[in-house]
């Protein structure tokens, strides 16, 4: 018996042709559309087509849109969808084997910062420039492979003045899910952060944070900093959904200058702590004196 079967859902249809009574020959072609669907439903439309519940390692934007088509036949499988949310754009092509293992899939596009860290520390990068992505995947769905290459060409962080130019290597694949590698670089020469970060398969998170940078970069206040090179070291922690974010930077003296006075500091400190919100303490000798310093941002 040969019958067409037909999936219904908003924006989505899920078309097929082949043998219903046969569990083993399954459908002979197939095609998944989507028209301005949401990205959740095109998930369960391309979960109907192969068969079994599908599992990400990173969080997908599950209410942003999509258009495009997935095509199957006997032994084949071609794909081309833009997902879009209100600041991303994101385009997926390429092709495998039926038997779940992509050949070759470009990917494309540019992500907004609040597609990307959590609500709770957007501020932070209020005025940065999207995050460009490009690269290629490989391998079985459930353990892709690949590389995928990042850049930001204005990065704006609240504690820092001077604007930075981010540059990033993603690998996919092997014993984790991704490892990453991402250098800051401050576009007046003024220092540079590394960050090398971690994805188990289980969703976990960890790396570490590791740069020095002029005073003059940091904000800290009314008023410039200038003295001896802040070295900045750091951990990651948590899931990308909630990461856990500690920092320290720490210069043996600075100077301070603002119109009313001039500060000098010694053993300077500052250490951030990312988890659900944002906790910044200051410590440094005075003088005579101390000087401790806590906020909650």
């Amino acid at each position: 018996v040969y019958a067409p079967v037909l999936v219904a859902a908003p924006a989505i249809e899920l078309a097929g042709v082949g043998r219903i009574d046969d569990p083993e020959r399954g459908l002979e072609r197939a095609r998944l559309d989507a028209h301005d669907a949401r990205v959740g439903h095109f998930v369960d439309g391309l979960a109907a087509l192969a068969g079994k519940t599908l599992a990400f390692a990173v969080p997908l934007p599950w209410t942003g849109r999509c258009d495009g088509s997935i095509e199957v036949d006997s032994d084949r499988v071609r794909a081309a969808f833009d997902v879009r949310t209100e600041g991303s754009t994101l385009h997926v092509e390429g092709e495998g084997s039926r038997a779940g293992t992509i050949e070759g899939a470009t990917v494309r596009g540019s992500l907004a910062w609040k597609d990307l860290v959590p609500a709770s520390v957007l501020p932070l990068f209020l005025g940065s420039a999207a995050v460009s992505l490009a690269g290629e995947v490989r391998g079985p769905f459930d353990a892709l492979g690949g590389e995928l290459s990042l850049s930001c060409d204005r990065l704006l962080v609240q504690q820092l003045r001077e604007p930075a130019k981010l540059v990033g290597e993603v690998k996919l694949g092997g014993e984790r899910a991704a490892d990453a590698s991402i250098e800051i670089a401050f576009l007046r020469g003024a220092g540079q952060l590394e960050i090398a970060a971690k994805l188990e398969k289980e969703g976990l998170l960890s790396g570490r944070i590791d740069g020095r940078v002029d005073p003059a970069v940091l904000h800290l206040g009314d008023g410039v900093s200038s003295g001896d090179v802040v070295a900045i070291t750091g951990t990651l922690g948590g899931t990308l959904r909630t990461p856990i974010v500690m920092a320290r930077a720490r210069a043996a003296r600075l100077r301070h200058r603002r119109v009313d006075a001039d500060v000098e500091l010694e053993d300077f400190a500052l250490t951030v702590e990312l988890d659900e919100g944002l906790r910044v303490n200051a410590s440094a000798r005075l003088g005579s004196g101390t000087l401790n310093v806590a906020g909650i941002v």
